[in-house]
């Protein structure tokens, strides 16, 4: 096959052979140049096999790893080795619990307590009949204290009021949480109190 024109390349995109003609094309300068017969001049219907995809790459060999890149592992990954632990509400009823897990469960529930027996539902939101739940966020510093709380979530009458009224509580007793902590050090964390307003 014989094609005619001034500059030509060359590129194969799926089936197609492309030709991109130079913007200098006048008729003295047009040269002829021999396609090759294994390959597909911009046509579909050829009978030749389409060119295939190059091999994927040869698979790595799998090592053993060594004891400094277990170590090294063990030591930026929190998942493998470490565990990250939420703050818990002061309740010494809990401490003697061994796993944190149960834990959690105890001082869970001594919030719920302290939550509950503080609170009083605003005579405007019962008025209106609002119900529902407000998040209240606070922060818990490495020393268990209780910092900055905010209403995160309201539904007016004063319930989110009443909620942040309750959790400074907290702040006025000078309750101190055990502190959330992660790779085994404490951290400072943002907590988010969900109260549930309910009428009777």
């Amino acid at each position: 096959m014989r094609i005619t024109s001034p500059h030509f390349y060359f590129g194969l995109s799926l089936a197609c052979f492309c030709l991109a003609i130079s913007p200098l094309f006048t008729e003295q300068n047009v040269t002829e140049i021999e396609a090759p017969e294994d390959v597909w001049v911009c046509s579909m219907s050829s009978s030749k096999s389409p060119i295939l995809p190059p091999p994927p790459p040869p698979a790595i060999p799998a090592s053993k790893p060594t004891d400094s890149a277990k170590s090294s592992a063990e030591e930026y990954s929190g998942f493998i080795s470490y565990r990250e632990e939420m703050p818990l509400f002061p309740s010494p009823d809990c401490v003697g619990l061994g796993e944190y897990d149960e834990r959690k469960d105890c001082s869970d529930k001594n919030l719920l307590e302290f939550i509950y027996s503080n609170i009083e539902y605003p005579s405007n939101a019962r008025d209106l009949g609002v119900e529902g739940m407000v998040v209240i966020s606070f922060d818990v510093h490495v020393d268990g204290t209780v910092h900055n709380p905010r209403i995160a979530r309201d539904l007016g009458g004063g319930c989110g009021e009443e909620a942040l009224r309750v959790i400074q509580l907290m702040i006025d007793k000078n309750m101190r949480w055990t502190p959330a902590s992660a790779r085994e050090k404490p951290v400072q964390v943002q907590f988010n109190m969900p109260v549930k307003f309910k009428l009777e």
